[in-house]
């Protein structure tokens, strides 16, 4: 439980760290967006789709909107200080797997849980990805041994370039 709390203290500081940054200092995820779309004429093919599609959507009266639930895969990245899966910073995917849970029911709405309350239910869910971008076959977590990586046990982890 007390790795659980971890783990959803931290999606919720990153999530607060970077709608708190000053206008100055960009995030890692910016950094990496903003590479691609100078680099990758399919990204931005697809970007330029998908923000079409949603101002459609937008367009579009309540009666009309779908109802179809978008499942989106996603990829949980845990770095450990090497321990074995389930001691210390190395939750084991049982948590994994609660957090998944737990995040669902936030964006849907579900009655009865933490996610029911003020709000709406976006009609997103999320699952665990299947295939890594290359396509090669995964379970959604990925697993680091922050050890081997230099600076991790001084700084943590840091947006580079």
């Amino acid at each position: 439980m007390k790795q659980f709390l971890l783990l959803i203290s931290i999606l919720f500081l990153a999530i607060s760290a970077g709608l708190a940054q000053a206008p100055s200092t960009t995030c890692g995820s910016d950094q990496v967006i903003q590479r691609m779309m100078d680099t990758d004429s399919k990204y931005v093919r697809n970007i330029f789709i998908l923000n079409k599609r949603a101002r459609a959507l937008d367009r579009l009266p309540a009666n009309e909107r779908s109802n179809e639930i978008h499942t989106i895969p996603i990829v949980f990245h845990i770095i450990h200080e090497g321990e074995t899966v389930g001691q210390g910073s190395n939750i084991s995917d049982e948590q994994v797997l609660s957090a998944l849970t737990a995040l669902n029911e936030d964006f849907r709405k579900i009655a009865g849980s933490n996610g029911d309350g003020d709000g709406a239910d976006v009609g997103i869910e999320f699952c665990l990805a299947k295939r890594t971008p290359e396509g090669d076959a995964t379970n959604g977590i990925v697993r680091v041994d922050g050890t081997v990586v230099p600076g991790y046990a001084e700084e943590g982890i840091r947006a580079s370039g």
